[in-house]
């Protein structure tokens, strides 16, 4: 079982220039799919600026430590 690299390096010195280009031409469509990394890196920026104002800190939100989220059940 060859890697991915192998695989590619095969595949690159096996096939026909033309047959690459085409195959190349037909993945345009792949480009067009989310926010680009630009964009998500943005708004990863603001959301992370702006945590402390919408979400509780942590220590607070942990169901394990916090006795306020405690799940046992008493019968």
């Amino acid at each position: 079982m060859n890697n991915i690299l192998e695989d590619l390096k095969s595949y690159f010195r096996e096939t026909p220039r033309e047959k690459v280009l085409k195959d190349w031409n037909g993945l345009d469509y792949l480009d067009e799919v989310g926010p680009t990394v630009d964009e998500f890196l943005e708004i990863s920026k603001i959301l992370y600026e702006y945590r402390g104002h919408f979400w509780k800190e942590e220590e607070n939100c942990n169901i394990l430590a916090n006795p306020k989220f405690n799940l046992r059940v008493s019968f």
